[in-house]
């Protein structure tokens, strides 16, 4: 027999989040990194709700509300959870004070997601290793198992630790400790605490002379910087392809910053060895999206050396967003711009260029958000709030219009001076529909310095 939920009941999320993942959380939203760790498992996910108070939460919003907490700046609103597991929110009164409330049930929403239970958790994380990936976890100290249904798909990662006992971290990140007589009990012996898995990333750094370890470690912190990751794994294949001495290479990296679910992103790093020198460059990488559900495939090529692009910039111009960046003009001058992929006009290589609106183009973006009525409640979030509409974010915001105010989701659009507005289920909105007025009013004059702005190299 069901339990019915009392809607006016209090919200409780039993996360359990591991230490692991809060180190991955924490590199993941400082720098925009990706790992395998920063990720929640099947049941964590399905506890946190996908909408409150009808504002729509995507999976970083997620990653965000299990360990710093979720602030939503345009519409002064705070979340997190509390040590008695209960999601806290908190709004700015007229004077500006700080009131907390607790989330209840019927302030929530729920996707038609599948919730495990732990009979099938357990199920699903069960450990089935043959006798020959004993022999290798055993020879080598550590082994990757692969997915029944896909073997290119990771399930799980054992490795021995000093103890003799097995460490493995399954696909979703949650992490458990075997005891060795679980996996070997026909094995008499003590297995050696010192087990080192002969081609871990220690051994290979170990055979680098001195200028290797330099250029590993400088593309390391490069790779870290740009956003691109900080798990091992990437910093394994990058030392084995160092080690094997190619003059060029490529490694392709994963994302979950996309906003919209149903892309999928990927990056192509491209790697080049010095002609004059033994040293590898990180010099460019290429992003793409493909978008099954509309059949849509588009990439475009990041030339670092030109405009050094991080992976969450790429990501917000592959997915169709402007994005203000500093470039370096011909004339060895800097200038503060907004770009944008030009997907309708691809050049004889098929590859997509950037339209580019300078300064004397005249984006002020703090009058867009006051032409657009966006209610803010103080200038430290005004700020906030230009700056992420500046990265190219999807923002959530507070509009005033003549039925009210209504919550919908933002994006700049420096070419037409505007903001685009959708609905929570990203459902583009045209401005008689959100603010009952033209916010495109100057879109004819905006054409006719189009092309004027985007002409000017860089």
């Amino acid at each position: 027999m069901e339990t019915s939920i009392n809607p006016n009941n209090n919200l409780k999320v039993e996360l359990k989040i591991t230490e692991t993942q809060i180190k991955a959380f924490t590199d993941y939203f400082e720098y925009g990194l990706n790992s395998d760790n920063a990720s929640l498992t099947a049941t964590q996910m399905a506890k946190i709700p996908d909408v409150i108070d009808n504002n729509l939460l995507n999976k970083v919003d997620k990653f965000m509300l299990a360990t710093e907490g979720l602030e939503l700046v345009s519409l002064g609103v705070k979340y997190h959870i509390n040590k008695d597991d209960n999601i806290v929110r908190s709004t700015l009164s007229e004077d500006l004070i700080e009131i907390p409330s607790i989330v209840k049930n019927k302030d929530v929403k729920f996707n038609d997601s599948i919730s495990l239970s732990h009979d099938e958790i357990r199920q699903a994380n069960q450990l089935i290793i043959s006798e020959k990936q004993k022999e290798i976890l055993l020879k080598n100290g550590s082994i990757n198992i692969p997915k029944e249904e896909a073997e290119d798909e990771l399930k799980v990662s054992l490795s021995i630790n000093k103890d003799g006992n097995i460490n493995a971290t399954w696909y979703n990140g949650e992490e458990e400790t075997f005891k060795k007589e679980e996996i070997f009990p026909k094995v008499k012996n003590e297995i050696t605490k010192d087990t080192e898995p002969k081609d871990s990333l220690k051994t290979i750094i170990s055979t680098f002379n001195e200028d290797q370890t330099k250029n590993f470690n400088y593309l390391k912190d490069q790779m870290k910087f740009l956003g691109f990751g900080v798990e091992e794994k990437l910093h394994l294949e990058l030392a084995n392809k160092i080690n094997l001495g190619e003059n060029n290479f490529v490694i392709k990296q994963g994302t979950e910053m996309n906003h919209f679910k149903s892309n999928e992103i990927t990056f192509l790093l491209s790697f080049n060895k010095s002609k004059e020198t033994e040293n590898v460059f990180l010099n460019s990488y290429l992003v793409s999206l493909e978008n099954k559900e509309k059949d849509q495939n588009v990439s475009y090529n990041v030339d670092l050396k030109k405009v050094p692009f991080s992976a969450k910039e790429a990501v917000n111009l592959i997915e169709g967003r402007s994005v203000r960046t500093e470039i370096n003009l011909k004339n060895g001058q800097k200038e503060d711009i907004f770009v944008k992929i030009d997907f309708q006009n691809p050049n004889e290589n098929g590859e997509f260029n950037l339209n580019k609106f300078f300064q004397n183009y005249g984006v002020n973006t703090a009058e867009i958000l006051k032409k657009s009525n966006v209610l803010i409640a103080n200038d430290e979030i005004h700020n906030k709030l230009i700056r992420s509409l500046e990265k190219g974010n999807v923002v959530p915001v507070l509009i005033k219009n003549s039925q009210g105010t209504e919550k919908l989701n933002a994006v700049l659009n420096p070419q037409y001076k505007t903001l685009n507005l959708y609905d929570f289920k990203m459902q583009r909105l045209n401005t008689s529909q959100s603010m009952g007025s033209t916010i495109a009013s100057e879109k004819k004059d905006i054409e006719n310095n189009v092309q004027q702005s985007t002409q000017r190299k860089i």
